[in-house]
């Protein structure tokens, strides 16, 4: 399959461009109701909102966890990997370092994004929690 190389993508208007300035850049949508998702990340690769927020906390300390290939970003076509956001918290550790949060932390981060979740939404009995 081919990979969603984001925004540099013109498959149609909702895509503005096809220049290769723009490829990895996804629109990001709003946080409210994040946690009726069923599937997260441009490609649907989670289908949990914790495991999200797992994977950007350990994502550098611990890539052989998510890039079983050995190669960080292996989804990723090689010619782009350089514009990957390795240089701010928390994707600016090393292999082996601590995480940028514990198990603590991050089901702290996922019960803040669960207050994200309108009155409306919560009363849906056909909704998973």
């Amino acid at each position: 399959a081919k990979p969603d190389l984001g925004l540099c993508e013109r498959t149609s208007r909702a895509v503005p461009s096809d220049d290769a300035a723009w490829c990895l850049y996804f629109r990001t949508p709003s946080l409210r109701n994040v946690a009726l998702r069923g599937s997260f990340m441009h490609d649907g690769a989670f289908t949990s909102l914790r495991d999200v927020v797992v994977f950007y906390a350990t994502r550098a300390s611990d890539p052989k966890r998510w890039y079983r290939s050995g190669v960080a970003f292996d989804s990723v076509p090689a010619r782009y990997r350089a514009r990957i956001n390795v240089m701010s918290p928390p994707y600016n550790r090393r292999a082996g370092d601590r995480p940028a949060l514990d198990d603590r932390e991050i089901d702290a981060v996922v019960a803040f994004l669960r207050t994200l979740t309108d009155a409306p939404a919560k009363t849906i009995p056909s909704v998973a929690r």
